[in-house]
Protein backbone atom coordinates (compact mmCIF):
# COMPACT_ATOMS: atom_id res chain seq x y z
CA UNK A 1 0.00 0.00 0.00
CA UNK A 2 1.62 3.26 -1.44
CA UNK A 3 2.37 6.43 1.34
CA UNK A 4 -0.05 4.34 3.94
CA UNK A 5 -0.26 1.58 6.64
CA UNK A 6 -1.87 -1.40 6.99
CA UNK A 7 -3.09 -2.72 10.01
CA UNK A 8 0.00 -4.91 11.17
CA UNK A 9 2.31 -2.16 10.98
CA UNK A 10 -0.41 0.28 12.68
CA UNK A 11 -0.50 -1.74 15.61
CA UNK A 12 3.25 -2.34 16.21
CA UNK A 13 3.90 1.57 15.89
CA UNK A 14 1.38 2.42 18.41
CA UNK A 15 3.64 1.45 20.83
CA UNK A 16 6.75 2.33 19.44
CA UNK A 17 6.44 5.57 17.24
CA UNK A 18 2.57 7.61 16.54
CA UNK A 19 4.79 10.08 14.75
CA UNK A 20 3.89 8.66 11.10
CA UNK A 21 -0.20 7.70 12.43
CA UNK A 22 0.08 11.07 13.32
CA UNK A 23 1.06 12.79 9.98
CA UNK A 24 -1.04 10.14 8.32
CA UNK A 25 -4.28 11.44 10.39
CA UNK A 26 -2.86 15.54 9.59
CA UNK A 27 -2.59 14.56 5.64
CA UNK A 28 -5.86 12.88 6.04
CA UNK A 29 -7.92 15.74 8.13
CA UNK A 30 -6.26 18.02 5.43
CA UNK A 31 -7.47 16.64 2.67
CA UNK A 32 -11.38 15.92 4.33
CA UNK A 33 -11.34 19.70 5.10
CA UNK A 34 -10.48 20.75 1.59
CA UNK A 35 -13.31 18.45 0.42
CA UNK A 36 -15.76 19.77 2.54
CA UNK A 37 -14.87 23.48 1.84
CA UNK A 38 -14.92 22.51 -2.12
CA UNK A 39 -18.78 21.28 -1.44
CA UNK A 40 -19.73 24.78 0.73
CA UNK A 41 -18.14 27.02 -1.73
CA UNK A 42 -20.76 24.46 -4.53
CA UNK A 43 -23.29 25.27 -2.64
CA UNK A 44 -22.83 28.69 -2.17
CA UNK A 45 -22.60 29.27 -6.01
CA UNK A 46 -25.71 27.06 -5.91
CA UNK A 47 -27.44 29.57 -3.61
CA UNK A 48 -26.37 32.40 -5.64
CA UNK A 49 -27.36 30.92 -9.37
CA UNK A 50 -30.72 29.97 -7.70
CA UNK A 51 -31.06 33.76 -6.35
CA UNK A 52 -30.74 34.76 -9.69
CA UNK A 53 -32.71 32.67 -11.54
CA UNK A 54 -35.40 33.62 -8.49
CA UNK A 55 -35.01 36.91 -9.64
CA UNK A 56 -35.21 36.81 -13.57
CA UNK A 57 -38.44 34.81 -12.92
CA UNK A 58 -39.99 37.86 -10.62
CA UNK A 59 -39.06 40.30 -13.42
CA UNK A 60 -40.44 38.15 -16.45
CA UNK A 61 -43.67 37.50 -14.26
CA UNK A 62 -44.13 41.27 -13.18
CA UNK A 63 -43.77 42.05 -16.76
CA UNK A 64 -46.09 39.51 -17.84
CA UNK A 65 -48.71 41.46 -15.84
CA UNK A 66 -47.45 44.45 -17.03
CA UNK A 67 -48.21 43.75 -20.48
CA UNK A 68 -51.17 41.89 -19.35
CA UNK A 69 -53.02 44.51 -17.72
CA UNK A 70 -51.89 47.56 -20.68
CA UNK A 71 -53.56 45.11 -23.12
CA UNK A 72 -56.61 45.13 -20.98
CA UNK A 73 -56.72 48.71 -20.59
CA UNK A 74 -55.96 49.33 -24.40
CA UNK A 75 -58.93 46.90 -24.67
CA UNK A 76 -61.31 49.40 -22.69
CA UNK A 77 -60.42 52.21 -24.59
CA UNK A 78 -61.45 50.81 -28.13
CA UNK A 79 -64.59 49.20 -26.41
CA UNK A 80 -65.36 52.46 -24.58
CA UNK A 81 -64.48 54.51 -27.99
CA UNK A 82 -65.71 52.41 -30.60
CA UNK A 83 -68.84 50.35 -28.50
CA UNK A 84 -70.68 48.39 -30.95
CA UNK A 85 -67.61 48.79 -33.68
CA UNK A 86 -65.07 47.77 -31.35
CA UNK A 87 -65.02 43.86 -32.74
CA UNK A 88 -64.26 45.04 -35.75
CA UNK A 89 -61.44 47.51 -34.97
CA UNK A 90 -60.05 44.43 -32.77
CA UNK A 91 -60.09 42.60 -36.08
CA UNK A 92 -58.73 45.23 -38.17
CA UNK A 93 -55.68 45.12 -35.91
CA UNK A 94 -55.02 41.81 -35.71
CA UNK A 95 -54.90 41.22 -39.39
CA UNK A 96 -53.24 44.40 -40.77
CA UNK A 97 -50.63 44.02 -37.70
CA UNK A 98 -50.00 40.33 -39.08
CA UNK A 99 -50.46 41.47 -42.86
CA UNK A 100 -47.40 44.47 -41.69
CA UNK A 101 -45.70 41.85 -39.48
CA UNK A 102 -46.39 44.21 -36.76
CA UNK A 103 -47.67 43.95 -33.27
CA UNK A 104 -51.41 44.50 -32.71
CA UNK A 105 -50.99 46.39 -30.00
CA UNK A 106 -49.63 49.26 -32.40
CA UNK A 107 -52.25 49.12 -34.14
CA UNK A 108 -54.85 49.42 -31.27
CA UNK A 109 -52.91 52.13 -30.09
CA UNK A 110 -53.68 53.84 -33.31
CA UNK A 111 -57.33 53.29 -33.78
CA UNK A 112 -58.10 54.18 -29.45
CA UNK A 113 -56.22 57.28 -30.16
CA UNK A 114 -57.75 58.24 -33.23
CA UNK A 115 -60.83 57.20 -31.80
CA UNK A 116 -60.66 59.11 -29.19
CA UNK A 117 -59.51 62.00 -31.19
CA UNK A 118 -62.46 61.71 -33.12
CA UNK A 119 -64.69 61.55 -30.21
CA UNK A 120 -63.63 64.46 -28.54
CA UNK A 121 -64.41 66.57 -32.15
CA UNK A 122 -67.85 65.44 -31.54
CA UNK A 123 -67.89 62.66 -34.07
CA UNK A 124 -70.16 59.69 -32.46
CA UNK A 125 -68.55 55.84 -33.38
CA UNK A 126 -71.21 55.67 -36.03
CA UNK A 127 -69.61 57.97 -38.35
CA UNK A 128 -65.98 55.71 -38.30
Amino acid sequence: MAGGLNLGELVIQLGVDDSKLNRVLARNTKKLQTFGNSFTGLAGNMAMGLAGITAAAGLITGLTVKVASDMQELNNVVDQTFGENSKNINNWAKSTASDMNRARKSFLDFAGTAGATLKAQGFDNTEY
